[in-house]
């Protein structure tokens, strides 16, 4: 729908994310992302990490992450500037927006 609609991209786990200023050899890769349309150069993502932060990050919480490693992943993308994170938990089927 976004990309259709040109509103934006949505990507999978395989897209990683190198914007953290306060750890800057940091990389992240969230379940699903989301980067508005006109954020990238001539529209078209680059190769390699992006170094620009998404606008969602949405992180899926498994029965083996400990709550702390949620946390600090969602701490490292506010730090970034991600706009909105979405925490989903397959245990308790339940979101959570951060």
């Amino acid at each position: 729908h976004l990309k259709g609609q040109g509103l934006g991209r949505v990507f999978n786990s395989n897209v990683g994310y190198r914007c953290f200023p306060h750890r800057p050899t940091l990389i992240r890769k969230p379940d699903v992302s989301v980067v508005r349309a006109g954020r990238f150069p001539n529209d078209e993502p680059p190769d390699g990490w992006y170094t620009l932060a998404p606008d969602l990050a949405v992180e899926v919480h498994s029965p083996t992450d400990r709550v702390e490693e949620v946390e600090e992943r969602v701490a490292d993308y506010r730090a970034a500037g991600v706009r909105a994170v979405w925490l989903i938990s397959t245990r308790w089927r339940t979101g959570l927006v951060r």
